[in-house]
């Protein structure tokens, strides 16, 4: 299957986590583009990270999950809302640089 092992994420049970050769993340499109979250070692961590991108990007596929990060810590939260934040920003400046790209030379 590629680089990653598990592309249903039914042995997950959710929406985007799937086990790379180094740990466990999730992927998800935004915006026309796919970020991911953080590598975890984890398989637990990787799902309260998948959770609460799930959360912050408005989606809600595992929206029956959505109770596990109620009592989570504001740090432990925003770390990964901060992650997602750098990667959407990152994603826009490539989009941007290539309409300008296109622009220029039609």
């Amino acid at each position: 299957m590629g680089k990653y092992e598990n592309k249903t994420n039914n042995e997950y049970g959710l929406a985007g986590l799937i086990l790379t050769g180094k740990g466990y993340i999730s992927s998800f499109m935004f915006e026309g583009c796919r970020i991911y979250t953080k590598i975890r070692q984890d398989l637990e961590e990787a799902k309260i990270d998948n959770i609460i991108a799930q959360i912050y990007l408005g989606l809600k596929d595992n929206e029956d999950q959505f109770y596990r990060v109620k009592y989570l810590s504001t740090e432990r939260i925003e770390e990964i809302m901060d992650l997602l934040d750098k990667k959407i920003e990152n994603n826009r400046n490539k989009i941007k640089k290539e309409k300008e790209r296109k622009h220029k030379f039609g």
